[in-house]
């Protein structure tokens, strides 16, 4: 058995360590909120990939080695006779010493590769006999690089533009031990949305979510997170949002709050019914405001 270690100093990195070394960090497109490698399908048996229509250019990383365009491009996906399979993305070859990635279409799924070849697929196309490219059945994966970065509080994801990193980061926050992504729109600075869970939760009329409504099973007791826009006054009882019955408890529970903030004070009450009910019940502080999110567990039923 040979045992080996790299990189080594003063010694070249070959392709193959490069690509396990820095190619660790994973393949994917670079999203910089402008539709990077988007595909238009032509009339001519060709399509088009675009690059990004916010930067001018689309890029993505495969095995370690970056790629670009800062034009469209323009490829054949020629009629069959037979049912076929088509996939359009970045080929990494080790052969091809000018260009190690390149934008291509490959028959067969899986498509056959070359020694040392990887392949990243951003679009399977499955095309009939005698059938025309827009009828085609289309398929787009498009797998994205996704960083991550961590913050204390979720309240300061609030002052953090997302459209600063690229789209769909992921952003932990260790108050809530919860995930939420850049997402949205970039003209309006993107927005941080909290990612889904184990069931949904559903405002009522009146409230709306503000960045996140779920819930969760965490060692055997429900895990519930609000964070709702809308009118809530002190010293009123309403109904906000509405749980899947599945979740629901057998009785009215009263969750053990883990976090609160935003304009929820600590003296917010939160109870959860057996028809899945959410009644928030205003404190005597002043929170009539655009609200603030909440945080606990209970016990289902």
């Amino acid at each position: 058995m040979t045992e080996t270690s790299f990189p080594i100093v003063d010694a070249k990195l070959s392709d193959e360590t490069w690509g396990v070394t820095v190619g660790a960090a994973g393949n994917g497109i670079i999203d910089d909120w402008g539709a990077p490698y988007a595909l238009v399908v032509n009339t001519n048996d060709t399509v088009t990939v675009k690059r990004s229509y916010r930067t001018g250019i689309a890029q993505a990383v495969v095995n370690g080695f970056q790629h670009q365009i800062d034009a469209d491009v323009v490829l054949s996906v020629p009629a069959v006779t037979s049912l076929t399979t088509y996939q359009i993305g970045l080929l990494y070859d080790p052969q091809n010493a000018s260009l190690p990635v390149k934008l291509v279409v490959l028959k067969g799924d899986p498509p056959t590769l070359g020694d040392g070849q990887e392949f990243l697929p951003f679009y399977v196309i499955v095309r009939g006999s005698g059938q025309t490219l827009a009828a085609a059945q289309l398929f787009s994966p498009k797998p994205r690089r996704q960083y991550r970065i961590l913050v204390a509080k979720e309240g300061d994801l609030d002052a953090l533009n997302a459209s600063l990193f690229p789209y769909g980061t992921e952003a932990y926050a260790t108050d809530l031990n919860g995930t939420w992504r850049a997402a949205g729109s970039y003209a309006s600075g993107g927005e941080w949305v909290r990612n889904a869970t184990e069931g949904t939760i559903t405002p009522q009329s009146g409230y709306s979510v503000y960045s996140g409504a779920s819930l969760r099973i965490v060692e055997g007791m429900v895990e519930l997170y609000l964070h709702l826009t809308g009118s809530f006054p002190t010293h009123t009882a309403r109904v906000v949002a509405k749980i899947p019955s599945a979740y629901a408890p057998s009785g009215t529970v009263l969750g053990t709050a883990m976090a609160n903030g935003g304009d929820f004070p600590e003296a917010v009450g939160i109870s959860i019914n057996s028809s899945g009910n959410v009644t928030y019940y205003g404190g005597s502080g002043t929170h009539n405001q655009l609200g603030g999110f909440v945080k606990f567990r209970y016990s289902p039923s």
